[in-house]
């Protein structure tokens, strides 16, 4: 994983007030972190330390474009190559990242279907915004180096939206099968079973949870459901690239897609934790309820709690097309690999790992 540097010095995640975006288990700092791991926020630095490829995943042998880091950012570390991984933080303002996201059931709505997460700052602008550069910096390094046009999307300067595709297109002339990732209760209707042999849901986001003791736990069935409006997490994202067709043609089109999602802070948990800093910013809102390598290391599997005194959000209607057949500001066409053991292809890492998988880490 990466994290954001600040253009002023030191990392972004620093600048949250009361040290709310390091995790309790995470003493690094940024003087013992390798090149790879501090993601510049200048368009010159990141062009310099990521490339743009289209390997064949070492699972399914299907191509995928991607964003790598530059080999000589790497320094011999490592033989493979790893995809790039940024962590970016924020409190949560909208979220669906159910396995099926916010798809009607249809199958003519499949290609569009997408989970989403988008982020604010909760009343302390400094860290939202120093990200939202970056990563606008960090996608136009992409989009140009697949000579494409550069779209910023939804994101402004008061949030950060991602976005993932739930649906993986199927297709004959794969040299492996896509299996669907779907658990019991998934797929309450069975609707996306019926469309299967075309279209398949080939990864979960995981999510994890941030214990007292400062052990990050893997939710279980449901776990989707932790993460809610007013909580502040910590996301690894990576770029998720895909063609879209168009009456002129192809076009390049790319997400900041979630892989891992980790609750460090409900909302009601903030108002003791941020209580101190009140003072200092009165104004402050705190709303109401592939290898990656990401930082985190999930502990034991969480039960899903109780939910009390919360209101869940509704979650929003679906995006409608433009004349190009885009979802808001990106297309829907071709999945990800999957998460599951066996088909997170090797050279994506997050880091957030559950203690039955225990990734390769990266020094």
């Amino acid at each position: 994983m990466s994290f954001i540097l600040s253009p002023t010095g030191g990392l972004v995640r620093d600048l949250w007030p009361a040290g709310i975006g390091h995790p309790n288990n995470d003493t690094e700092c940024e003087s013992d972190m390798p090149r790879w791991k501090k993601m510049p926020s200048e368009f010159d630095d990141l062009a310099a330390w990521l490339i743009t490829e289209t390997p064949a995943q070492q699972e399914d042998h299907r191509e995928r474009t991607m964003a790598l880091y530059h080999p000589a950012v790497c320094d011999g570390e490592v033989d493979e190559r790893y995809e790039v991984a940024i962590r970016v933080q924020g409190f949560v303002e909208q979220v669906n990242i159910s396995p099926l996201g916010n798809w009607s059931g249809r199958e003519a709505d499949a290609p569009k279907a997408i989970q989403f997460l988008r982020l604010g700052h909760g009343g302390f602008p400094a860290a939202l915004d120093a990200q939202n550069e970056a990563l606008r910096a960090f996608r136009e390094v992409v989009l140009q180096s697949l000579h494409a046009e550069c779209r910023h999307g939804s994101s402004s300067n008061g949030s950060i939206s991602l976005q993932r595709r739930v649906f993986t297109r199927v297709r004959p002339v794969y040299a492996t099968e896509v299996a669907s990732v779907l658990r019991e209760g998934d797929d309450a209707f069975g609707r996306a079973a019926k469309i299967a042999s075309r279209w398949v849901v080939s990864h979960r986001i995981n999510v994890g949870v941030q214990q007292r003791g400062g052990a990050i736990t893997q939710g279980a069935q449901g776990s989707h459901l932790l993460v809610r409006k007013g909580d502040f997490v910590d996301v690894a994202v990576f770029a998720e690239i895909y063609k879209t067709p168009t009456r002129k043609g192809i076009r390049m089109s790319m997400n900041l897609a979630m892989h891992d999602v980790v609750r460090l802070y409900t909302a009601r948990e903030l108002k003791s934790v941020l209580g101190a800093c009140s003072a200092d910013v009165p104004n402050r809102i705190v709303p109401c309820a592939v290898g990656f390598s990401t930082g985190f290391t999930f502990a034991d599997s969480l039960s899903l709690p109780v939910i009390e005194d919360e209101v869940m959000e509704e979650v929003p209607a679906q995006p409608r097309d433009d004349e190009d057949g885009r979802v808001g500001d990106e297309a829907t066409k071709n999945g990800v690999s999957a998460l599951e053991k066996g088909s997170d292809p090797d050279n994506l890492r997050t880091g957030w790992m559950p203690v039955e998988t225990v990734l390769p880490y990266m020094e």
